[in-house]
Protein backbone atom coordinates (compact mmCIF):
# COMPACT_ATOMS: atom_id res chain seq x y z
CA UNK A 1 0.00 0.00 0.00
CA UNK A 2 2.59 2.54 0.60
CA UNK A 3 4.74 1.54 -2.49
CA UNK A 4 1.78 2.23 -4.62
CA UNK A 5 0.61 5.87 -2.21
CA UNK A 6 4.40 6.99 -3.15
CA UNK A 7 4.15 6.00 -6.82
CA UNK A 8 0.55 8.12 -7.58
CA UNK A 9 1.33 11.25 -6.55
CA UNK A 10 5.17 11.75 -8.62
CA UNK A 11 2.85 10.31 -11.49
CA UNK A 12 0.64 13.33 -10.80
CA UNK A 13 3.91 15.56 -11.20
CA UNK A 14 4.93 14.33 -14.16
CA UNK A 15 1.87 14.80 -16.05
CA UNK A 16 1.36 18.46 -14.82
CA UNK A 17 4.65 19.08 -15.79
CA UNK A 18 3.99 17.59 -19.06
CA UNK A 19 0.66 19.94 -19.58
CA UNK A 20 2.76 23.04 -17.98
CA UNK A 21 5.72 22.33 -20.99
CA UNK A 22 3.02 21.74 -23.84
CA UNK A 23 0.86 25.18 -22.81
CA UNK A 24 4.09 27.56 -22.84
CA UNK A 25 5.18 26.05 -25.81
CA UNK A 26 1.73 26.83 -27.30
CA UNK A 27 2.00 30.11 -25.65
CA UNK A 28 5.00 31.07 -27.26
CA UNK A 29 4.37 29.75 -30.58
CA UNK A 30 0.77 31.91 -30.15
CA UNK A 31 2.64 35.07 -28.93
CA UNK A 32 5.17 35.11 -32.24
CA UNK A 33 2.33 34.24 -34.90
CA UNK A 34 -0.28 36.63 -33.45
CA UNK A 35 0.36 40.63 -34.15
CA UNK A 36 0.62 43.32 -31.52
CA UNK A 37 -3.50 43.75 -31.37
CA UNK A 38 -3.58 39.91 -30.59
CA UNK A 39 -4.96 38.26 -27.24
CA UNK A 40 -1.64 37.31 -25.82
CA UNK A 41 -0.63 41.08 -26.12
CA UNK A 42 -3.94 42.28 -24.84
CA UNK A 43 -3.63 40.41 -21.41
CA UNK A 44 -0.29 41.42 -21.14
CA UNK A 45 -0.93 44.61 -21.70
CA UNK A 46 -4.13 44.34 -18.94
CA UNK A 47 -1.69 42.99 -16.45
CA UNK A 48 1.42 45.59 -16.82
CA UNK A 49 -1.96 48.35 -16.07
CA UNK A 50 -3.24 46.87 -13.15
CA UNK A 51 0.39 46.12 -11.66
CA UNK A 52 1.88 49.62 -12.30
CA UNK A 53 0.39 51.25 -9.58
CA UNK A 54 1.02 48.26 -6.95
CA UNK A 55 4.65 48.71 -7.87
CA UNK A 56 4.52 52.16 -7.32
CA UNK A 57 3.07 51.84 -3.96
CA UNK A 58 5.64 48.65 -2.93
CA UNK A 59 8.40 51.14 -4.22
CA UNK A 60 7.38 53.95 -1.96
CA UNK A 61 7.08 51.55 0.67
CA UNK A 62 10.49 49.69 0.06
CA UNK A 63 12.25 52.93 -0.54
CA UNK A 64 13.19 54.17 3.52
CA UNK A 65 14.71 50.05 3.56
CA UNK A 66 16.53 51.10 0.13
CA UNK A 67 17.79 53.90 1.70
CA UNK A 68 19.19 52.25 5.17
CA UNK A 69 20.81 49.74 2.95
CA UNK A 70 22.56 52.36 1.04
CA UNK A 71 23.72 54.21 4.05
CA UNK A 72 25.04 51.00 5.64
CA UNK A 73 27.04 49.90 1.91
CA UNK A 74 28.65 53.13 2.74
CA UNK A 75 29.85 53.20 5.92
CA UNK A 76 31.18 49.82 4.99
CA UNK A 77 33.37 51.98 2.48
CA UNK A 78 37.49 51.31 3.65
CA UNK A 79 39.60 53.66 5.27
CA UNK A 80 42.13 53.37 1.81
CA UNK A 81 38.65 54.01 -0.48
CA UNK A 82 38.02 57.04 1.92
CA UNK A 83 40.94 58.35 1.82
CA UNK A 84 40.97 58.63 -2.19
CA UNK A 85 37.89 60.55 -2.28
CA UNK A 86 38.77 62.50 -0.14
CA UNK A 87 41.47 63.36 -2.08
CA UNK A 88 40.07 63.82 -5.11
CA UNK A 89 37.64 66.18 -3.35
CA UNK A 90 40.25 68.24 -2.61
CA UNK A 91 41.66 68.25 -5.56
CA UNK A 92 38.73 69.18 -7.42
CA UNK A 93 38.08 72.13 -4.94
CA UNK A 94 41.69 73.17 -6.03
CA UNK A 95 40.87 73.30 -9.48
CA UNK A 96 37.79 75.16 -9.13
CA UNK A 97 39.94 77.78 -7.05
CA UNK A 98 42.23 78.19 -9.84
CA UNK A 99 39.70 78.53 -12.17
CA UNK A 100 37.60 81.09 -10.05
CA UNK A 101 40.97 83.24 -9.99
CA UNK A 102 41.61 82.87 -13.33
CA UNK A 103 38.04 84.10 -13.94
CA UNK A 104 38.41 87.24 -11.94
CA UNK A 105 41.56 87.82 -13.59
CA UNK A 106 40.01 87.89 -16.70
CA UNK A 107 37.02 90.13 -15.88
CA UNK A 108 39.49 92.77 -14.58
CA UNK A 109 42.05 92.39 -17.48
CA UNK A 110 38.97 92.79 -19.77
CA UNK A 111 37.57 95.98 -17.81
CA UNK A 112 41.14 97.62 -18.10
CA UNK A 113 41.37 96.67 -21.32
CA UNK A 114 37.91 98.68 -21.86
CA UNK A 115 39.10 101.46 -20.22
CA UNK A 116 41.98 101.96 -22.09
CA UNK A 117 39.66 101.32 -25.31
CA UNK A 118 37.53 104.15 -24.05
CA UNK A 119 40.48 106.92 -23.61
CA UNK A 120 41.64 105.97 -27.47
CA UNK A 121 45.12 105.74 -26.44
CA UNK A 122 47.62 102.79 -25.96
CA UNK A 123 48.15 100.77 -22.88
CA UNK A 124 50.66 98.32 -20.92
CA UNK A 125 49.41 96.05 -18.14
CA UNK A 126 51.11 95.97 -15.03
CA UNK A 127 50.54 94.42 -11.46
CA UNK A 128 50.61 96.44 -8.46
CA UNK A 129 53.20 94.68 -6.02
CA UNK A 130 53.02 97.78 -3.34
CA UNK A 131 50.18 99.26 -1.51
CA UNK A 132 50.10 103.28 0.07
CA UNK A 133 51.79 102.37 3.55
CA UNK A 134 49.07 105.05 5.16
CA UNK A 135 46.65 107.62 4.81
CA UNK A 136 49.52 110.54 4.06
CA UNK A 137 51.39 108.87 1.20
CA UNK A 138 49.07 107.62 -1.29
CA UNK A 139 51.06 105.60 -3.85
CA UNK A 140 51.05 102.79 -4.95
CA UNK A 141 54.44 100.29 -6.66
CA UNK A 142 53.53 98.56 -10.09
CA UNK A 143 55.80 95.61 -11.78
CA UNK A 144 56.74 97.59 -14.69
CA UNK A 145 58.90 100.25 -15.42
CA UNK A 146 61.19 102.00 -18.16
CA UNK A 147 61.74 98.36 -19.82
CA UNK A 148 58.20 98.45 -20.36
CA UNK A 149 58.78 102.63 -21.84
CA UNK A 150 56.97 103.99 -18.94
CA UNK A 151 57.66 107.65 -18.51
CA UNK A 152 57.09 110.05 -15.72
CA UNK A 153 53.45 111.49 -15.61
CA UNK A 154 51.63 108.93 -17.77
CA UNK A 155 48.55 108.39 -16.75
CA UNK A 156 47.23 104.73 -15.12
CA UNK A 157 43.94 103.11 -15.06
CA UNK A 158 42.31 100.43 -13.11
CA UNK A 159 38.94 97.96 -13.58
CA UNK A 160 37.31 101.22 -12.79
CA UNK A 161 38.42 104.49 -14.34
CA UNK A 162 40.93 106.45 -13.53
CA UNK A 163 43.16 105.53 -10.51
CA UNK A 164 46.37 108.19 -10.56
CA UNK A 165 49.44 109.11 -12.50
CA UNK A 166 53.08 107.75 -13.02
CA UNK A 167 55.19 110.35 -10.54
CA UNK A 168 58.81 108.04 -10.53
CA UNK A 169 59.82 105.42 -12.87
CA UNK A 170 62.62 102.17 -12.09
CA UNK A 171 63.78 99.89 -14.56
CA UNK A 172 61.70 97.17 -13.40
CA UNK A 173 59.24 99.37 -11.80
CA UNK A 174 57.59 102.60 -11.49
CA UNK A 175 55.35 104.63 -8.16
CA UNK A 176 51.83 105.44 -9.10
CA UNK A 177 50.16 108.51 -7.34
CA UNK A 178 46.57 108.09 -6.38
CA UNK A 179 43.81 110.35 -7.36
CA UNK A 180 42.64 110.24 -3.64
CA UNK A 181 46.20 111.40 -2.52
CA UNK A 182 45.99 114.97 -1.08
CA UNK A 183 48.59 116.22 -3.41
CA UNK A 184 46.69 114.99 -6.42
CA UNK A 185 44.81 117.41 -8.21
CA UNK A 186 42.59 115.59 -11.75
CA UNK A 187 41.03 117.98 -14.05
CA UNK A 188 37.55 116.69 -14.48
CA UNK A 189 33.43 117.82 -14.81
CA UNK A 190 30.37 116.56 -14.32
CA UNK A 191 28.87 113.71 -16.87
CA UNK A 192 25.49 115.15 -16.50
CA UNK A 193 25.89 118.93 -16.45
CA UNK A 194 29.30 119.33 -18.30
CA UNK A 195 29.96 121.74 -15.41
CA UNK A 196 34.33 121.71 -14.73
CA UNK A 197 36.23 121.46 -11.80
CA UNK A 198 39.03 119.99 -9.90
CA UNK A 199 38.96 116.81 -8.09
CA UNK A 200 41.65 116.41 -5.40
CA UNK A 201 42.50 113.94 -2.78
CA UNK A 202 41.97 113.74 0.97
CA UNK A 203 43.45 111.58 4.02
CA UNK A 204 39.56 110.17 4.01
CA UNK A 205 40.04 108.84 1.03
CA UNK A 206 37.27 110.49 -1.03
CA UNK A 207 37.55 112.86 -3.16
CA UNK A 208 36.46 116.34 -3.31
CA UNK A 209 35.47 118.20 -6.50
CA UNK A 210 36.21 121.96 -6.24
CA UNK A 211 35.48 125.14 -7.94
CA UNK A 212 31.63 123.94 -8.85
CA UNK A 213 29.23 126.63 -7.97
CA UNK A 214 26.23 126.85 -5.64
CA UNK A 215 23.78 127.13 -8.38
CA UNK A 216 24.71 123.90 -10.18
CA UNK A 217 22.53 121.22 -9.89
CA UNK A 218 24.17 118.35 -8.23
CA UNK A 219 22.74 114.83 -6.82
CA UNK A 220 24.74 111.99 -5.45
CA UNK A 221 25.71 109.35 -8.02
CA UNK A 222 26.62 112.06 -10.26
CA UNK A 223 28.85 110.39 -12.26
CA UNK A 224 32.51 112.69 -12.31
CA UNK A 225 34.94 111.87 -15.70
CA UNK A 226 38.13 113.86 -16.37
CA UNK A 227 37.87 116.75 -18.84
CA UNK A 228 40.91 116.47 -20.83
CA UNK A 229 42.03 120.18 -20.12
CA UNK A 230 45.44 120.38 -19.17
CA UNK A 231 46.51 117.64 -20.99
CA UNK A 232 47.50 115.59 -18.06
CA UNK A 233 44.49 112.98 -18.23
CA UNK A 234 42.67 112.02 -21.81
CA UNK A 235 38.92 113.36 -21.93
CA UNK A 236 36.06 110.29 -20.60
CA UNK A 237 37.82 108.61 -17.81
CA UNK A 238 35.75 108.24 -15.25
CA UNK A 239 37.70 109.64 -11.79
CA UNK A 240 34.49 108.56 -9.17
CA UNK A 241 30.78 109.09 -8.40
CA UNK A 242 29.17 112.08 -5.93
CA UNK A 243 28.86 111.05 -2.58
CA UNK A 244 27.33 114.29 -1.45
CA UNK A 245 26.91 118.11 -1.99
CA UNK A 246 26.84 121.03 0.36
CA UNK A 247 26.12 124.46 -0.29
CA UNK A 248 28.49 127.11 0.49
CA UNK A 249 26.85 129.78 2.88
CA UNK A 250 30.19 132.16 2.53
CA UNK A 251 31.31 130.68 -0.32
CA UNK A 252 30.28 130.56 -3.98
CA UNK A 253 31.24 127.21 -4.97
CA UNK A 254 29.71 124.21 -3.31
CA UNK A 255 31.20 121.20 -1.15
CA UNK A 256 31.32 118.44 -2.91
CA UNK A 257 33.01 114.47 -1.69
CA UNK A 258 33.13 111.95 -4.46
CA UNK A 259 33.70 108.06 -3.85
CA UNK A 260 36.57 107.39 -6.32
CA UNK A 261 36.08 104.75 -8.98
CA UNK A 262 38.51 102.67 -7.78
CA UNK A 263 39.35 101.15 -4.42
CA UNK A 264 43.07 100.66 -4.47
CA UNK A 265 43.02 98.38 -1.51
CA UNK A 266 41.47 95.75 -3.68
CA UNK A 267 42.98 96.67 -7.43
CA UNK A 268 45.38 94.04 -8.56
CA UNK A 269 46.00 94.88 -12.36
CA UNK A 270 46.60 97.71 -13.93
CA UNK A 271 46.73 99.57 -17.36
CA UNK A 272 49.51 102.56 -17.99
CA UNK A 273 48.39 104.61 -21.41
CA UNK A 274 51.85 105.01 -22.99
CA UNK A 275 51.18 107.35 -25.75
CA UNK A 276 49.73 110.54 -24.16
CA UNK A 277 51.63 113.61 -23.80
CA UNK A 278 54.55 113.55 -21.30
CA UNK A 279 53.75 116.72 -18.42
CA UNK A 280 55.79 117.01 -15.40
CA UNK A 281 53.83 119.04 -12.59
CA UNK A 282 55.57 121.93 -11.57
CA UNK A 283 53.76 122.11 -8.36
CA UNK A 284 52.03 119.74 -6.13
CA UNK A 285 48.55 120.82 -5.04
CA UNK A 286 49.12 120.51 -1.30
CA UNK A 287 51.72 123.24 -1.28
CA UNK A 288 49.36 125.67 -3.52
Amino acid sequence: MRVHETKEPRSAQLWLAAVMIVLSILCITVWDREGPNGPLHSIRSGVQALSTPLARVGNFLTSPIRQWTAEVNVGNISQEDARTLYRQNEELRQQVLVLEERLLQFQNLEKLMEAQQNADYNGVSARVIGIPANAWDQVITINKGSNADFEVSMPVVGPQGLLGQIIEVGPNFSKVRLTTDRRSGVACMLQRTRTPGIATGSLSGTLTLEFVANEVEVEPGDVVITSGLGGIYPEGLKVGEVLDAITGISSLYQTIRVTPSNDPRVVEEVMVLTNTTPFVETAEIGSL
